[in-house]
């Protein structure tokens, strides 16, 4: 017969201080200096429908080979900037934040992790105390 857990208040509170600590570091914002650079690439990649091949926006390799390695992170950020500018992109830090910490969570849980680990003592204090016997 298995049992159900319940989850202790003292569980509740703990996720929830999580939580609050997540959202509270997630939240703070700083510019990148190449976020317009970024949000700009964004856009052209989404009116396009491709990435582009060709280095357009810098006047010193201009019409040179472009690689851009960032193209999925600059088309996540230009939609959330597009549909709520700011504050979007706080929504889309926020959402990938707790996305990961979710598959974090998940893959604990089916690697065998419990929610509340057994309590060990260090392995030398259950030894008793003798007498090493000493350097002569």
């Amino acid at each position: 017969m298995t049992t159900r857990s319940r989850w202790r208040p003292q569980d509740i509170a703990v996720l929830a201080q999580g939580a609050a600590t997540l959202v509270y570091a997630a939240s703070d914002t700083f510019a990148d200096v190449d976020l317009w650079w970024h949000l700009r690439l964004g856009d052209d990649i989404w009116a396009r429908g491709g990435l582009p091949w060709r280095d357009i926006y810098s006047y010193l390799s201009k019409d040179g080979p472009y690689t851009n390695h960032e193209w999925l992170a600059e088309l996540m950020m230009s939609r959330a900037f597009a549909w709520g500018s700011d504050a979007g992109l706080v929504l889309l830090k926020l959402l990938l934040t707790f996305g990961i910490a979710g598959l974090l969570v998940r893959h604990l849980r089916s690697s065998g992790a419990t929610r509340s680990p057994r309590r060990r003592s260090c392995g030398a204090s259950r030894r008793p105390a003798t007498r090493s016997p000493g350097i002569r």
